[in-house]
């Protein structure tokens, strides 16, 4: 006689899919604002293939314009940690304009991991561009990259950690935390 199957709670995180490709740019065509995010991201591909620029330079800007994000979001969480210059302004003004400082508990911690898990996907997306030797076009995919990261942020996440409205839940500290989908 088979045995009844048994129903097991997985603790893998499942991704969520993004939409098609169609969907996202019906949504772009209506957000103007994302408009103004890609051309800005794109201002490093123009300056490569237009005006000569260093793709190197562009590289290592894209890092350490992540690397200054991060810093904003850790001065934003530790005021007396504002030793970082002018190149961090705008970081450390959408940091603060974010209210990291006056977030009950629960909401900080889905903030700052939602911030800081983009964070770490873009810099995971630059390093494996040039690791393989993808320079020539390395900074027109992270042009296109990190526009997709700041209009959709909730579609970059999920398709990663899972439910990007529930990283909050996750606690390191505490192997009982739950991370797996209910």
């Amino acid at each position: 006689m088979a045995k009844p199957q048994e129903k097991t709670a997985s603790r893998a995180v499942r991704p969520i899919a993004p939409p098609p490709l169609s969907q996202h740019l019906r949504e772009l065509a209506s957000r103007p604002h994302a408009w103004a995010v890609i051309a800005r991201n794109l201002i490093p591909v123009v300056g490569i293939y237009g005006f000569g620029w260093s793709a190197a330079l562009a590289v290592f800007n894209y890092w350490f314009d992540g690397l200054t994000a991060l810093a904003a979001i850790v001065a934003a969480l530790i005021p007396r940690a504002l030793t970082f210059g002018a190149l961090g302004a705008g970081h450390f003004w959408k940091a603060f304009q974010s209210g990291y400082d006056a977030m009950p508990d629960k909401e900080l911690k889905q903030r700052v991991r939602w911030d800081v898990y983009l964070l770490v996907l873009r810099a995971l997306a630059m390093f494996i561009m040039a690791a393989h030797g993808l320079a020539f076009i390395l900074v027109p995919l992270m042009a296109l990259l990190l526009s997709y990261f700041e209009i959709w942020p909730e579609r970059a996440l999920g398709a990663v950690f899972g439910d990007p409205a529930r990283l909050y839940e996750y606690d390191p500290e505490n192997p009982a935390s739950s991370r797996r989908r209910h």
